[in-house]
């Protein structure tokens, strides 16, 4: 196990690997509430793909307390402290699973950064999603999205928010699981450079399923997103 610090945030106490890594995804999350959804019920299902060391799931028990949260984590070191945080501030009803969310079962090869401290780029492309990162690959146990959500259908009726932060795999993911999308009340995706080509196609799908879609860059809300860094997509029905 890789070594790590300790942190408290808004009363939690939270493990992590890298300092500047934490900054900034906290700094992201909290501070722009880029993953805010606005939810009625006291209880949301909530469905988060790339749940990284737990941040957003803190996040979102914040917000919700009551919610049901499944989390799905690709890294394995990450997943470990996903699974210490939500131990050590006796989350309910959090239930995290080691798996790379995939368009299919099997088994993936991922690639995560070299030196090992870096958990949250880990990808399905070797290089990082920028493809300039020091990455090696590990073999990991992959799962079909669109299983994973009609399962989560079937148990609870609704998914009221899916988040997706994977690494550049988002638009196949999204593209794979997009008639499922009429059962999902809101959704929340980090959108990465790499897949500017295929940009027009998913505002395509989003629009069609989500009365309001927002892009959300370096914090502020825009129009027209630069495909060439990384935004955010908040989606609502």
């Amino acid at each position: 196990m890789i070594s790590t610090e300790e942190t408290k945030l808004r009363g939690y106490t939270i493990k992590y690997t890298n300092s500047k890594e934490y900054h900034s995804i906290k700094d992201e999350i909290f501070n722009t509430n880029s993953y805010f959804a606005d939810i009625r019920d006291e209880n949301p299902v909530i469905v988060d793909f790339g749940a990284h060391i737990g941040l957003s799931v803190i996040y979102f028990k914040l917000q919700f307390p009551k919610s049901k949260i499944y989390a799905y984590e690709a890294n394995p070191t990450a997943f470990e402290i996903l699974n210490e945080n939500i131990f050590t501030n006796n989350l309910s009803d959090v239930t995290a699973y080691n798996l790379f969310v995939d368009t299919h079962k099997g088994i993936r090869e991922v690639h995560q950064d070299k030196q090992g401290d870096w958990l949250s780029t880990t990808s399905y492309i070797s290089g990082s999603w920028k493809g300039t990162e020091a990455t090696s690959p590990i073999t990991i146990e992959s799962a079909d999205a669109k299983e994973i959500i009609n399962g989560i259908l079937n148990e609870n009726g609704r998914i009221d928010l899916l988040k997706i932060d994977i690494e550049g795999f988002e638009t196949k993911i999204l593209d794979h699981i997009k008639e499922d999308l009429n059962s999902i009340e809101s959704l929340v995706v980090e959108f990465h450079p790499n897949n500017s080509k295929s940009f027009s196609k998913i505002a395509s799908i989003l629009s069609k399923q989500y009365r309001r879609v927002r892009y959300i860059q370096e914090g502020r809300d825009v129009k027209s997103p630069d495909l060439g860094d990384l935004f955010i997509i908040n989606c609502a029905k």
